[in-house]
């Protein structure tokens, strides 16, 4: 490769890497959003959902109304984008699952433990979600609720890769992978939302052994092993 050739490419490169780095502008408007976010989300616990205005969220947030209504059309709209960050950190979380050394036990084991942890941190805001989900539930927030569900979907698919994996090296039964992935995920959820949801029935005493109980069955089964002979 000639040194043109070279200094081309590194060129493309970074003209590469710069096309990924916000603009000043977009950092901005990145960080007004977290700012009204985090506001919304301090206020909705601190006085619930319906009894929290805009206008609050606003002097909250040190913002006029009008620049409020420049990120978000609507309160509910605001609680969608708390639900979508939730969401978008859940999916850091597979990610970062499945990239760490080890088995796949172990990075199905980190994955639990980090949305256990994650729910745990979150358990109010968590517990705010689940009382109001079911008045999200209308034609209106149709497209919102599918953009949710993809975020699922995307998590669950990483997941599924490492079952798919584990089939072809015949660790894991053949059965449907995404399918599996689905089941652990339920069992983690349920899981949370047993020991930080609003009818919390369960008391941890330690949440590495019910991740490892958990991992275990999943994989394993409950059945104890045959004998040969």
């Amino acid at each position: 490769m000639t040194q043109e050739s070279v200094l081309q490419n590194n060129h493309q490169k970074i003209s590469k890497k710069d096309r990924n780095v916000p603009s000043r502008k977009e950092r901005e408007k990145q960080t007004r959003q977290h700012e009204i976010l985090s506001s919304a989300k301090k206020l909705f616990l601190e006085k619930g959902y319906h009894r929290t205005t805009l206008e609050e969220i606003a002097q909250h947030a040190e913002f006029g109304k009008g620049t409020i209504y420049n990120y978000f059309s609507s309160k509910e709209e605001l609680f969608f984008g708390i639900l979508n960050s939730l969401a978008e950190e859940a999916h850091k979380i597979a990610e970062s699952s499945i990239n760490i050394s080890g088995n796949v036990h172990d990075k199905f084991t980190s994955y639990a433990m980090g949305l256990i942890s994650y729910a745990e941190v979150n358990s109010d805001i968590f517990q705010l979600i689940i009382q109001e989900m079911h008045n999200l539930n209308s034609s209106e927030n149709d497209a919102k609720l599918r953009g949710l569900r993809k975020r699922y979907t995307n998590v669950i698919r990483l997941l599924a890769e490492l079952i798919t994996d584990e089939i072809k090296k015949k660790n894991v039964r053949k059965l449907d992978p995404l399918k599996l992935a689905k089941l652990f995920d339920s069992m983690v959820q349920f899981f949370c939302v047993n020991h930080f949801g609003p009818h919390k029935i369960d008391k941890v005493d330690n949440i590495d052994d019910e991740v490892a109980l958990m991992v275990s069955v999943f994989f394993n089964g409950i059945s104890e092993p045959k004998a040969k002979g």
